[in-house]
């Protein structure tokens, strides 16, 4: 079997191996201190575009997200938290952490024209959707001790994914269950649906 290539590291003692399994790439963490080796057998997930894989390792509370190009070759390491989606155009990954260096977290990941994480604390956001330009994030949030009640109100905010600002474009919708959200195809517009008995 071929030795490993390092495809880089994800803390001080663990990295992101690759090597050639007959005609597959075989991927795997291999921590230095203990030789312990542990197999990237969780979900992947293409990019739109087909150039990158997301391969996500770890449980519920302590999940990370590594990208790869499909000759192997590591782009990022170690992202916090679990799959969430791809943006449109494959250049953002978004995943979400039960635990991050941020608390419960939504994370944008720029994974094409270098490495960039913007970190979007999750408390009381319900639904989140990348615009199809992939530069807007439609957030919608319930307050907490109301969701699921009659007649609550849910706020519906927009976050540039360029630059991070937020812009609150409804904080006054109201409804019971919880909220669809859908862009319109040329980004101009999202539509926030309640979803009454979800």
């Amino acid at each position: 079997m071929a030795s490993p290539r390092n495809e880089g590291w994800i803390d001080s003692d663990s990295y992101v191996a690759s090597r050639n399994a007959g005609s597959a790439i075989e991927f795997f963490t291999y921590n230095v201190t203990t030789g312990g080796e542990m197999q990237l057998t969780g979900p992947t997930y293409p990019s739109p575009d087909g150039s990158l894989l997301a391969s996500v390792i770890g449980g519920d509370q302590d999940a990370r997200t590594t990208v790869v190009t499909l000759d192997g070759t590591a782009i990022a390491s170690g992202f916090e938290g679990g799959f969430g989606a791809w943006s449109n155009d494959s250049s953002l990954l978004m995943t979400g952490a039960k635990t991050s260096s941020c608390g419960p977290a939504l994370l944008i990941h720029r994974v094409k024209g270098g490495v960039q994480t913007l970190c979007r604390a999750t408390l009381g956001y319900t639904s989140a959707v990348m615009s199809p330009d992939s530069r807007s994030l439609a957030l919608f949030s319930e307050p907490a001790g109301l969701r699921r009640t009659p007649a609550f109100i849910g706020t519906l905010t927009l976050v540039d994914l360029g630059n991070g600002a937020e812009t609150v474009l409804s904080d006054d919708i109201r409804g019971f269950g919880g909220a669809c959200l859908k862009w319109s195809p040329d980004s101009r517009f999202v539509v926030v649906g309640v979803c009454e008995g979800i």
